[in-house]
């Protein structure tokens, strides 16, 4: 997702009361021509801008999309195009350190692109942070995770919350509840 596809802002009075100096970030969406959303395609024709909006609630500190933007901004490359850019190795002699040094401030997610596609997040680059994740994690056989696997232990935990079998597949996009 491009940078330039993503905005902040603040409600007013004239938004409504109970709005009114909440903040905002949205995403710009194209559509397909079938209408269905779809973030492959980063092109919108311009009489079909949509931007999908989230508002920060000051009432829950554990998970307020708002303050987790705020945080991922604050920690990403100045530079960055690319939303989601490749997390930067910390340490004093890393690349970490050395941004840190450049910027005054710690730098986690690096500057996007040098021209290829999938350049932050290509499939070896997937295979490494499923690994990482899972390591993290405290998963007791962390190298053999992959992609499908915590996609799959999502799904057990799920189950295991008694979230339905509906919630679950719209969880994890399944289109069906059989899958």
């Amino acid at each position: 997702m491009k940078a330039e596809d993503f905005y902040i802002g603040e409600y007013t009075i004239e938004d409504g009361e109970d709005l009114a100096g909440l903040r905002w970030f949205g995403v710009k969406v194209p559509w397909s021509k079938t209408s269905q959303l779809n973030l492959k395609n980063t092109v919108l024709p311009r009489d079909k801008d949509v931007v999908l909006t989230v508002v920060e609630d000051p009432q829950h500190d554990c998970w307020d999309p708002w303050k987790i933007i705020c945080f991922y901004i604050a920690h990403t490359h100045p530079k960055a195009k690319k939303f989601y850019g490749r997390l930067v190795k910390q340490g004093a002699q890393c690349e970490g350190g050395k941004l840190k040094k450049a910027f005054g401030f710690e730098v986690w997610y690096a500057e996007s692109g040098e021209g290829r596609a999938n350049w932050n997040l290509g499939p070896t680059k997937h295979r490494e942070l499923c690994k990482e994740i899972a390591r993290l994690s405290g998963v007791e056989r962390w190298e053999q995770c992959t992609g499908h696997a915590l996609r799959a232990l999502c799904v057990a935990h799920c189950v295991g919350s008694n979230m339905t079998a509906a919630e679950v597949a719209t969880k994890v996009r399944h289109a069906s509840i059989t899958s």
